[in-house]
């Protein structure tokens, strides 16, 4: 079955329970503190044994107290996580070992409060960076955020982890995987800078399938270089990036097996779901039109990702898509010298409209690209004529002229 896919809370997965409060960390004075739990079963003291959890985290270095926490809590639980805690309005970020000293500290608080292992917690964090987080303000408030979570609070987990003046990002999706309907919910949120490698983004996702620690890391892998590692807005990136994936068997469905029908069924599920927060995401992001720059037919994956990163990251680039006045000399120039001395190979698309072919430039009508440019999707699509590996990037762009180089 395909599964059904929402950009609200619809399809809520059993077994979590969502809670979000205003300690005082966003200026605005909105929610900041987002908590989720997986409920624990009925007659039980822990939740299922079939909980599992894995993370994705910010290559870049030093990373964030939070991202250095949940890696750590991901071996020592061996993927057993029972809860999430973030905090928005302060990254708690490029504060040294203090930093670390007030992560691990409330960690412990929440731990004690809500009754659980500190290992069984993650914690993400963003907002400012280098201002010391005043986790006394949030210890006064983890009692009232933990006790009124509740299964209908997941739009409030999603409001309360966003930064000031942005749009919430949710989706939802059901299906049924080995005969039982199965949830799965994704929250995001992203500042402007995003790019590959995860940057500057939270992206969390909940499911009530059944799946072994190995098979959701494989799972996990996969759905971010579909997504997260496929996107970009500006080049830059930071080091409170996470994507976490949290499964807790609810659905009375039996155990996932890799390489089954069912894991398969799954993963374009969670591929589904990434994929349509990492629109949302873009959408919010670009002042014009959302892009996905296609390059084809390269020598190696590697070196067709590269080759799509650097078109994307091109503010003339962005610029000249967005005003549907595509400047081939700019995308061309965009490319390695390796690959400029190929010139004669190219062909080069932009929403189905040849412009470059073998190497010849192309005059179409004027109200061809009249028709195409009105959309708000442009696809760009570059033949390398090299090989036979491909990659796909989204990007966001914008109408403004950048500064001269």
């Amino acid at each position: 079955m395909v599964f059904s896919i929402c950009n609200d809370a619809a399809h809520r997965p059993l077994g979590f329970e969502f809670g979000a409060e205003h300690a005082g960390l966003k200026k605005s004075g909105e929610l900041d503190l987002a908590w989720m739990r997986v409920v624990e079963s009925p007659g039980m003291s822990t939740p299922s044994p079939a909980v599992s959890a894995v993370g994705f985290f910010s290559a870049e270095q030093p990373p964030s107290p939070a991202a250095r926490l949940c890696r750590r809590h991901l071996v020592t639980s061996r993927g057993r996580v029972h809860a999430l805690l973030v905090h928005a309005g302060n990254a708690n970020c490029d504060n040294g070992t203090r930093g670390l000293a007030d992560a691990e500290s409330l960690i412990a608080k929440t731990a004690t409060v809500a009754h659980l292992k500190k290992e069984q917690i993650l914690i993400c964090s963003s907002g400012v960076r280098g201002v010391v987080l005043p986790i006394e303000i949030i210890d006064v408030c983890l009692e009232a955020l933990i006790e009124r979570a509740s299964s209908a609070r997941a739009l409030d987990f999603a409001r309360a982890i966003l930064s000031d003046g942005e749009s919430i990002k949710i989706a939802s999706a059901t299906g049924s995987v080995d005969g039982s309907a199965t949830s799965i919910l994704g929250i995001a949120k992203a500042a402007r800078r995003t790019h590959p490698r995860l940057a500057t983004l939270l992206m969390l996702l909940f499911t009530d399938a059944a799946l072994p620690q190995d098979l959701l890391q494989s799972l996990g892998q996969t759905v971010v270089d579909h997504t997260l590692h496929s996107m970009t807005i500006d080049g830059r990136s930071s080091p409170c990036d996470s994507f976490v994936i949290v499964a807790n068997g609810a659905s009375g469905g039996p155990l996932i097996q890799a390489d089954s029908r069912s894991a398969a069924v799954l993963r374009v599920g969670l591929d589904a779901v990434a994929k349509n927060l990492v629109q949302q995401i873009l959408r919010e992001a670009s002042s014009a039109r959302v892009a996905q720059i296609s390059v084809l037919s390269a020598p190696s994956c590697e070196e067709a990702h590269r080759v799509a990163e650097l078109i994307a990251i091109d503010p003339q680039v962005k610029h000249s898509i967005a005003t549907s006045s595509p400047d081939l000399d700019r995308i061309l120039a965009a490319l390695p010298q390796g690959d400029r001395d190929q010139v004669s190979r190219i062909t080069l698309l932009v929403d189905g409209v040849s412009l470059i072919r073998n190497g010849q430039r192309m005059q179409p009508a004027a109200e061809v690209l009249a028709r195409v440019f009105i959309r708000d999707r442009a696809l760009v699509q570059l033949d390398l004529g090299l090989g036979a590996q491909q990659a796909h990037l989204w990007t966001a762009t914008y109408p403004f002229r950048p500064e001269p180089e």
